[in-house]
């Protein structure tokens, strides 16, 4: 009877983890079963799409484009080779292009990505604990390897020996340090900080790569930024034929 129902308990998870994303993530290219039945030619696109350029649309400074496009080199051969995937650190003011490259990074590499937000763990309380072991329960179940985006991680992946931070948020920390002890074929984690300084130890601990996403000539980069609008809403629809 104790197998029995542990065995269910197991069966259950990995079913919910297939049917649905979990309440953490905000956002996920990642279909669900659900979502595969209801939109069948959305999923064939999705299967058949090719990887794309990580750098397509990012307006980063050379150096920056060198040191993350070794990074994508590095990530599409471990995703085909179905290795271990290295943890990154993405630090800088906000607006630096993490989000947007973090995404391209996983389309490059032909995986999966979902992202989700420091700040939606606290609000949870003791049910935070639950809702981060069901994150990462989904994203062992994937099927290509799934980049986990954590957006403003420093909110509570903190230091535990010097902040004070509540019991409940200590707990989902602590989870989340289990969840990520070891490396993994299945998930990718990055983290985006503005305030890099206050994680955790075991936190840093866990990070193999760090890359710097430091503000960029305003000038230079509004030209880029022009360049690529029109290029993109311009240009491309004139030339197409479309418009």
């Amino acid at each position: 009877m104790y197998s029995a129902r542990n065995a269910t308990a197991v069966g259950g998870r990995y079913i919910e983890a297939l049917l649905g994303k979990p309440s953490l993530v905000r956002e996920t290219s990642r279909l669900t079963v659900a979502e595969a039945i209801k939109h069948p030619i959305k999923t064939a696109k999705h299967v058949r799409s090719r990887p794309q350029d990580a750098l397509e649309g990012v307006v980063l400074s050379a150096a920056l484009e060198e040191r993350v496009r070794d990074i994508a080199i590095a990530t599409r051969n471990t995703q085909q080779n179905r290795g271990l995937y290295r943890n990154s650190l993405m630090y800088g003011p906000p607006g630096t292009g993490k989000t947007f490259f973090a995404k391209k990074l996983a389309l490059h590499s032909g995986m999966d990505y979902a992202v989700m937000t420091g700040g939606d763990v606290a609000p949870m309380g003791r049910d935070g604990v639950t809702a981060m072991h069901k994150v990462f329960d989904w994203a062992n179940t994937s099927r290509w390897g799934l980049l986990l985006f954590v957006d403003e991680a420093d909110t509570f992946l903190r230091k535990r020996a010097t902040e004070k931070i509540s019991e409940d948020l200590r707990a989902t920390l602590n989870a989340f340090v289990y969840r990520t002890s070891e490396q993994s074929n299945k998930f990718m984690l990055v983290l985006a900080s503005n305030q890099p300084e206050q994680f955790d130890w075991a936190i840093n601990d866990r990070i193999d790569e760090i890359v710097n996403f430091a503000l960029l000539c305003l000038v230079w980069r509004r030209e880029r930024l022009v360049r690529l609008y029109f290029d993109k809403f311009v240009l491309g629809p004139a030339t197409a034929g479309r418009q």
